[in-house]
């Protein structure tokens, strides 16, 4: 049985920082046309920091700021013209431009955005 968070809470969860499902986007989310949160990206390698809700790092030792801290947010930017783009495409985009990306490392069960 999955665990439930209250995601609009700053309580700070014990086992992990962030659901494993959090930022995971659903088949049906995406044919709808519509997603309503920000998606995650996993990343090979990231800065020895972190961003809240991040309170931890993976401890890679990279320091040097070629690589996104855990938690860093990014977007699209708003001028980008998506109004070509296939329909599911169209609605990731969206998502990106609306909430986001946020950095995650790929030592999870789940790889990919």
């Amino acid at each position: 049985m999955a665990n439930a968070y209250d995601m609009s809470s700053n309580e700070i969860r014990l086992h992990k920082n962030l659901p494993e499902v959090q930022g995971l986007y659903k088949y049906d989310e995406v044919a709808s046309g519509t997603i309503h949160h920000a998606l995650r990206a996993t990343v090979t390698h990231t800065n020895e920091s972190y961003v809240w809700p991040y309170f931890f790092t993976n401890r890679e030792g990279f320091t040097d700021g070629r690589y996104p801290p855990l938690g860093q947010r990014f977007r699209l930017k708003s001028s980008v013209d998506i109004s070509g783009y296939p329909p599911m495409a169209k609605a990731i985009a969206q998502a990106m431009k609306t909430y986001g990306i946020i950095v995650t490392d790929e030592h999870g069960s789940y790889t990919g955005i």
